[in-house]
């Protein structure tokens, strides 16, 4: 009789998801900790409904803070980036987590790095209408001026979005419409 035996960074076949990404999805700091004691890897991205999410990318989007610190006991994961190339700055931008999104701020990640469809991290932020993500990302010095495979920047993006999103920009821009949502190539996409 043969009996499959599950090592520490395999996925779950129903979620697609390993222990790490597990841990970083609910918080977890202690398991995160004691997965990375058993040499648990962090850069294995996700299977399934998170394809291509990393552990960063996961612990980003849901808020948790302490997650990333605590990853930084190995190699950065901060800028690593999924397979659609959206990062931890991207995820913590759309959801509007200022505390996530300080502390990559403080960690120097790429705040101006683009996914697949060219967006940024403030693209991100400006079509969720994440006010406290918008001014973090300008005050840290993020470019305006990336454009996105369809020809926008986030700048002139924010002129068709909320008055006070707009004023962060102040004057310029497209008067494109705001749907809270990123639309592209591929579809809407919410991080």
């Amino acid at each position: 009789k043969q009996h499959f035996k599950m090592t520490i960074n395999d996925h779950d076949q129903f979620t697609g998801l390993n222990a790490v990404h597990v841990a970083a999805s609910e918080g977890n700091v202690k398991r995160l900790v004691e997965l990375m004691d058993d040499g648990a890897e962090l850069d294995v991205p996700a299977l399934g409904e998170n394809a291509g999410k990393t552990a960063a990318m996961i612990a980003a989007g849901a808020g948790h803070v302490d997650v990333l610190k605590a990853m930084q006991r190995g190699p950065s994961m901060l800028d690593l980036k999924a397979a659609d190339g959206g990062t931890p700055a991207m995820s913590a931008a759309v959801h509007g987590y200022k505390e996530v999104l300080d502390y990559l701020i403080s960690k120097n990640v790429d705040l101006n790095a683009q996914d697949e469809d060219g967006w940024t991290a403030l693209h991100f932020a400006v079509m969720a209408n994440a006010a406290s993500s918008v001014k973090a990302l300008l005050a840290a010095g993020v470019r305006t001026d990336i454009k996105n495979s369809d020809g926008d920047t986030a700048e002139g993006l924010a002129q068709g979005s909320k008055a006070g999103i707009k004023k962060l920009f102040g004057k310029g821009g497209s008067s494109k419409r705001l749907d809270g949502v990123k639309e592209g190539k591929k579809g809407c996409v919410v991080m």
